[in-house]
C-alpha cells in the first residue's frame, strides 16, 4: 500500500487474459539498533514466483552494479580532491521501480497470510503494477528509476561504468554516485554530497545516512570502509577490509567443511561427495568474495574456483586451509592514500 504497488482489490479470480503467479511469504530475521541497543526483529516479504512467468524471457532483467576497481577510483579522487562520502540504502527499492510496461500480472497470496487475517480466504488474487521482489524486471526497474532521478538531478552517465554518475559544474566534478542495487555512495564537497544524498532521500526513502565526517567506517557490500585522517581534519587514506564478513561467516563455512570431510576416507585425488562439494562450493564463494579486498589471495581464489564442478578431496582440504588462513588474518585489506591530483591529470 505504501509503494502504491497494488492495482486492484482482492479477487476471487484474475481476468481470462492475465498473467497468473503463485507467490511464497518470507520472514528473515534480522537486527536493527534501537535506543543504543541491538533488538531483534522479523522482516517478511511476499514474493512472487517469477520463473513461473511465461513472459520472462521478453524483458530485459539485468541490473549493473559499480566494479570494484571503479569504487577503488572514486575513493582515491575522493582523497585526493579533500572531499567527504555519503553512504545511502535506500528502503524497500525494488518497490519503488518503473511501472511495468505490461498490464494484467496478477498473483496469488499465500495461505501464510490467510491465517494471520490479512487477506480474505476466498479471495486471493490481487493485481500489481509494479515489477517487485521476486519478479524477473525488478532489478532492472529499480535501477531506470534510480538512474532517472540522478539524471534529473544533472548527472549524466560515465562511459566507463554504467552504475558511476557524474555531477559537472562550469567544467569541473564536483560529485559522483555510485550505484549497487540499492547501495550509494556519494561523494563531494561536504555541503554538495549532503545536498544530493537528501534530494534521492527525499524521492526514495533510505536509511540513517552514513557520513565520513562523523563516522570512523562504513559498511558497503561487505566492505569495511575505514576512515583516518591527517592533522588538519581532512581524510588522509581510507583501509577498505572485509573483517566483519570474514568473521562471520567463514566460521561457519570452516566448520561445514570440517564436518563433511571428517570421517571419509579418500585420496586427495578422489571426487568429493554430493555433500562435500555442496560445502566446497558455499565456502568458495564465501572465499571469492573476501578477494574484493585481498589480492593476496587472488591466486588460491582462481584455481579453487575452476575445482567448483568437480572438487577434488584435495581441493576441499585445500579450501579448508585457505579459509583458516584469511580468518586468521581478516583484518588485512587494502590502504588507498591521498594523491596528488595534479599527478591524476
Amino acid at each position: 500500500d505504501e509503494y502504491q504497488i497494488w492495482g486492484s482489490d482482492f479477487e476471487a479470480e484474475p481476468p481470462p487474459n492475465a498473467t497468473k503467479l503463485d507467490s511464497k511469504y518470507f520472514v528473515k530475521p534480522k537486527v536493527r539498533t534501537v535506543e543504543g541497543k541491538p533488538t531483534l526483529y522479523g522482516k517478511g516479504r511476499l514474493t512472487p514466483k517469477g520463473f513461473q512467468d511465461p513472459e520472462k524471457h521478453l524483458y530485459r532483467v539485468d541490473s549493473p552494479t559499480v566494479s570494484r576497481w571503479v569504487l577503488f577510483v572514486v575513493i582515491s579522487w575522493t582523497l585526493a580532491q579533500g572531499w567527504e562520502l555519503i553512504k545511502g540504502d535506500i528502503s524497500g527499492a525494488f518497490l519503488q521501480g518503473e511501472p511495468l510496461t505490461r498490464e494484467n500480472v496478477w498473483i496469488k497470496m499465500p495461505f501464510e497470510l490467510v491465517a494471520m487475517g490479512l487477506v480474505p480466504a476466498n479471495r486471493l488474487w490481487r493485481r500489481v503494477l509494479k515489477a517487485v521482489y521476486g519478479m524477473n524486471e525488478a532489478p532492472r526497474a529499480w535501477y531506470k528509476a534510480i538512474t532517472a532521478a540522478a539524471f534529473a538531478l544533472g548527472f549524466v552517465q560515465s562511459l566507463i561504468d554504467p552504475c558511476l554518475l557524474i555531477l559537472v559544474d562550469s567544467g569541473k566534478v564536483v560529485c559522483v554516485l555510485v550505484l549497487y542495487v540499492d547501495d550509494l555512495i556519494c561523494a563531494g564537497h561536504k555541503e554538495q554530497a549532503a545536498k544530493v544524498m537528501h534530494a534521492l532521500a527525499a524521492k526514495y526513502p533510505m536509511g540513517q545516512l552514513e557520513e565520513s565526517w562523523k563516522l570512523q567506517s562504513i559498511s558497503y557490500t561487505g566492505m569495511d570502509i575505514n576512515f583516518h585522517r591527517g592533522s588538519d581534519g581532512t581524510l588522509s587514506s581510507v583501509v577498505l577490509t572485509q573483517e566483519a564478513y570474514v568473521k562471520s561467516k567463514f566460521p561457519g563455512a570452516i566448520k561445514e567443511l570440517e564436518t563433511a570431510l571428517n570421517g571419509h576416507k579418500a585420496t586427495a585425488q578422489d571426487l568429493c561427495t554430493a555433500r562435500q562439494a555442496d560445502s566446497f562450493r558455499s565456502g568458495n564463494g564465501k572465499l571469492a568474495w573476501s578477494g574484493n579486498t585481498r589480492p593476496q589471495n587472488s591466486f588460491e581464489i582462481s584455481e579453487l574456483a575452476s575445482s567448483a564442478k568437480a572438487p577434488t578431496i584435495g581441493d576441499a582440504k585445500k579450501l579448508l586451509k585457505t579459509l583458516r588462513q584469511v580468518l586468521e588474518h581478516a583484518a588485512d585489506g587494502i590502504t588507498l592514500t591521498k594523491l596528488d591530483p595534479k599527478r591524476l591529470g
